[in-house]
């Protein structure tokens, strides 16, 4: 991949009715592993479905590898883009195999080239072996990475994964960290989340929103170098990431 933007945003403003939830948003995201970090409704979703063309911005420009997303057709933004949501609904009685490919005509891939591309996604994210279960036979972490595989189907050039880690115990979240390293050298990929670890063990890209806006840009190492700033507030039960978010972020853990 070069080394310009696969996203760009412009002074991007968007509002559902008077509750305004991104505001003059102007980021660049390159390619590798980058987090959009943010507490719950913090616009993390709505980021992303302004770059999916679910929603329009009230204002600015979205460049997205290269080309204005208002110029592009669905069709041509599903072709570019895998996209996993935080409520992945699957039809537990498919099996994987049947699922995947499923998707992928979707997608609207050549016939031909479906069962070598399902084939591939399947070992991609280690599901080879479990492609004759049915969905509802896997695991937590086993369906969300069934929901990484028809993300990836159709050999997209940017992956958004919403909250991928949410729900998953320990050791699930350890192997889905891993495997995103992995992913994100062949592939541009947005994870949102609001769990802090998630970065800090990944060594992540990070863009953080608070209060509509992008109020950090940069590394997590750079990000955690902020609690040494000064004095902070923060309980002395956060780790060192997430005082730096508190600080940046003036979030308290008590609104809702």
């Amino acid at each position: 991949m070069g080394s310009s933007p696969i996203i760009e945003l412009d002074a991007v403003s968007f509002r559902y009715g008077r509750r305004e939830v991104l505001r003059e948003v102007s980021v660049g995201i390159g390619d590798g592993l980058t987090f959009l970090v943010g507490e719950n409704g913090a616009g993390k979703t709505t980021f992303f479905r302004l770059l999916l063309g679910a929603e329009t911005p009230r204002s600015g420009r979205i460049d997205l590898l290269g080309q204005r997303t208002g110029r592009l057709s669905g069709t041509q933004l599903r072709r570019q883009i895998g996209y996993l949501p935080q409520d992945f609904s699957y039809p537990g009685h498919m099996r994987v195999r049947d699922f995947v490919a499923y998707m992928a005509w979707l997608r609207q891939l050549p016939t031909a080239s479906i069962d070598e591309a399902v084939t591939k996604a399947l070992a991609t994210v280690g599901l080879a072996d479990r492609a004759g279960e049915r969905l509802d036979q896997l695991s937590g972490g086993m369906v969300r990475r069934a929901g990484i595989a028809q993300a990836l189907v159709h050999g997209p050039q940017l992956l958004l994964l919403d909250e991928p880690t949410v729900g998953l115990d320990p050791g699930r979240r350890v192997k889905m960290r891993e495997l995103l390293v992995e992913l994100s050298a062949t592939v541009a990929i947005v994870c949102s989340t609001h769990l802090l670890e998630d970065v800090d063990l990944t060594d992540g890209k990070m863009v953080v929103l608070a209060g509509s806006r992008v109020v950090y840009e940069g590394t997590s190492r750079a990000f955690g170098d902020l609690v040494r700033a000064g004095e902070t507030t923060a309980s002395t039960f956060a780790s060192p990431l997430e005082q730096a978010f508190l600080r940046l972020t003036g979030v308290d853990g008590e609104s809702e």
